[in-house]
């Protein structure tokens, strides 16, 4: 015992900081698997936006929503990646990923967006479920066409 008071001496952490943290210790693997497996689930489709628009091809709304209702795009030039999520056959709409209470990446749930900073929830309409948040996620129109669907990124112009 006299080693591990010495230890927390050195260091400068307080008992009651080091019991918390070997109390939460052995939880933290089942937290890492978790967290990678949630990532994992969620099919990613990185694409391009050009002239405001990102489009994706029938293909690709195809093969990723046979795996899932919900998957992410991906564009460098936007700040956060956009959710696209198909409530039924041809209906689509996009949400961004960043949580309205203070920014942080929401992801998907069973049934729902769930922030990981404070436990903010959201519908798959991006309707505010939970708090702190109170506003819903920032909802992009989709525009369903021959080749698949096209979403609109309002003040964004480029390529």
């Amino acid at each position: 015992m006299k080693t591990v008071s010495m230890w927390l001496t050195h260091f400068a952490i307080s008992r009651r900081l080091f019991c918390k943290g070997m109390a939460a210790a052995p939880f933290l693997p089942v937290m890492t698997v978790l967290g990678t497996i949630g990532c994992a689930a969620v099919p990613v489709y990185h694409g391009a936006l050009v002239d405001g628009r990102i489009a994706v091809l029938r293909k690709e709304l195809d093969r990723t929503h046979h795996k899932s209702k919900v998957f992410v795009v991906q564009i460098s030039e936007l700040e956060y990646p956009i959710f696209i999520v198909q409530q039924r056959a041809n209906t689509y709409h996009a949400l961004s990923v960043r949580c309205t209470h203070q920014g942080c990446r929401v992801r998907p749930s069973r049934n729902s967006f769930v922030c990981p900073c404070h436990g903010s929830t959201f519908d798959f309409e991006g309707n505010v479920i939970h708090g702190p948040a109170k506003a819903p996620l920032q909802r992009f129109e989709v525009e369903v066409t021959a080749h698949g669907i096209e979403v609109i990124v309002p003040g964004t112009r480029n390529k």
